[in-house]
């Protein structure tokens, strides 16, 4: 009995050699610096980019030097000049295909005549979804509401 008691203990006294071994392998020696490893998130830097509004019978209005954080899409410079300005918009979401203004300033889209808002981005006619429109710094957006351009 005795005999297995003592291997019982040298087994204990072995196994805690071990983990104690083990655990000073990881921690970092007396007067060494320690290494802490930190995930950097990329900063994005704000963009100023412009919005003409073409309302119809020559009403245009302009906002310039229009300060885009997160977000720097179409959409999200419309958005935020409507609502700074105290401007009716509304919109619809599509999986897929993005946003699609309905209405701006109480103007809504009007399939019977064909009349719709549609943008522009530095004079080109924009091929996707407003919310899909990435805005670089100094880009000039313009919303019109006309006829379709298909």
């Amino acid at each position: 009995m005795r005999t297995s008691f003592k291997i019982f203990i040298l087994f204990i006294f072995l196994a805690i050699g071990w983990f104690l071994i083990q655990n000073s392998v990881n921690l970092p020696k007396i007067g060494q610096p320690s290494v802490i490893i930190e995930e950097k998130q990329e900063i994005q830097p704000e963009i100023v980019v412009s919005l003409r509004l073409d309302l119809g019978e020559r009403n245009i209005k302009t906002f310039n030097n229009i300060q885009l954080g997160e977000e720097k899409t179409v959409f999200a410079l419309l958005k935020k000049v409507t609502q700074e300005n105290n401007l009716e918009l509304s919109f619809k979401e599509y999986p897929d295909l993005g946003v699609f203004i309905e209405s701006i300033d109480k103007m809504t889209n009007d399939p019977k005549n064909n009349k719709w808002w549609q943008y522009w981005v530095n004079g080109e006619y924009g091929q996707v979804g407003a919310s899909l429109y990435k805005l670089k710094n100094g880009d000039i957006v313009e919303w019109k509401y006309i006829g379709s351009q298909f």
